[in-house]
Order: structure tokens, then sequence, then C-alpha cells
């Protein structure tokens, strides 16, 4: 029989390491793949009001209005170096 002992301890909140820096003021940019229908665009509001840039991509331009940060770019995910461009740097792609 084999047993184990582990001793885990929780590090206290204050020394607790960040793989992000804090002091990055550039705001993520996140793709929505069908951005100009209602789910898609839903997500991209929300994540535009938490300060995120927000592109969204579709054949189909929203029939709502954008709000600050977010940018429509018409196109097709089938054409690979459109996709490429758009998803380019990006923080997070939605599809």
């Amino acid at each position: 029989s084999v047993s184990s002992s582990y001793n885990i301890s929780l590090l206290p909140k204050s020394t607790m390491v960040s793989t992000r820096s804090s002091a990055a003021k550039e705001p993520e940019t996140h793709v929505i793949t069908g951005g100009g229908g209602f789910p898609g665009f839903s997500l991209g509001k929300r994540l535009a009001k938490k300060g995120h840039k927000v592109k969204l991509f579709d054949l189909k331009e929203p029939v709502w209005e954008l709000e600050d940060g977010m940018e429509f770019i018409q196109g097709n995910i089938t054409e690979g170096e459109t996709l490429s461009q758009v998803i380019k740097g990006a923080s997070a792609v939605y599809h």
C-alpha cells in the first residue's frame, strides 16, 4: 500500500503572484465571430462595458448601435487570410 501525504498551504492574497502586469493599461481585444447576431452582439456589448476592445466579425452588420470600444468588421470566417488579420493580437476569440 502506498500512502502519500500532501501539505498544501494557501498563500495569503497579498503574496499571490499574478501572471498579468497590473501596470498594463492597454485593454484586451476580444473578437466575436457571428458578432452581427443577437448572442454575439450581446456578448460584445458586455465586454465593451467592462473596458475591453471588441471586434464583431460577421457577414451581416448588427442592427443595434455599437457601444464605445466596439468595432464591426464585415467578412466571412471561411476566408482564412481575412480571419487571420481580424484575430491577430486578440486576447480571446469567441466562436
